[in-house]
Order: structure tokens, then sequence, then C-alpha cells
């Protein structure tokens, strides 16, 4: 089995595309461990290489109705939450 850095998720929505690292890293590293991981393939880096937003951020996943998990900005010491850095562009 692969070693996996982190774990990277593509979550997408009717406004955006969101990659989500489930750890704190660079822009680049989660572009390249995304790739790998096959969350996304190589020619879709471009996109987002130039995506602007990009935030280190505490995170937690619920389940909800039509989702198959949702996720919400939270803060530290909250029982669930993750540090996360997401990545995301508008469609």
């Amino acid at each position: 089995m692969e070693n996996v850095n982190f774990v990277v998720q593509l979550l997408k929505s009717d406004e955006c595309v969101t990659l989500m690292a489930h750890a704190e890293v660079s822009k680049a590293e989660l572009i390249d461990e995304a790739i790998r991981q096959g969350e996304i393939e190589e020619d879709e880096r471009e996109c987002f290489d130039k995506a602007e937003f990009c935030a280190n951020k505490w995170m937690k996943a619920v389940p909800r109705a039509g989702y198959s998990t949702y996720y919400y900005e939270s803060r530290e010491g909250v029982r669930g939450a993750f540090k996360a850095t997401c990545l995301q562009y508008l469609w």
C-alpha cells in the first residue's frame, strides 16, 4: 500500500471546487498530493495553481441531509475539529 502523506478530498458545489487537505500544508504540496492520490488529474493542476483562495483553518465534518459529509469552519478545541488547508476556485 502506498504511503499517504495526508488525506486530500475534492469537494464540489454549485459555485466552486475545493481541494481540502487534512493537514496544514503549502498550496504546492496540496496540489502535488491531490494528483498523487488521484483526486485531480495532472491537466487540472493549472486551475488550482491559479486559485487565489488558499487558507489554513480549523474545520469540522458533520453528517447532513443531501451531503455525504458537510464541512464547516470551526475553531481549535472543538471536539472533532481538524486543521485543514483549503484551496478553492469558482466555476
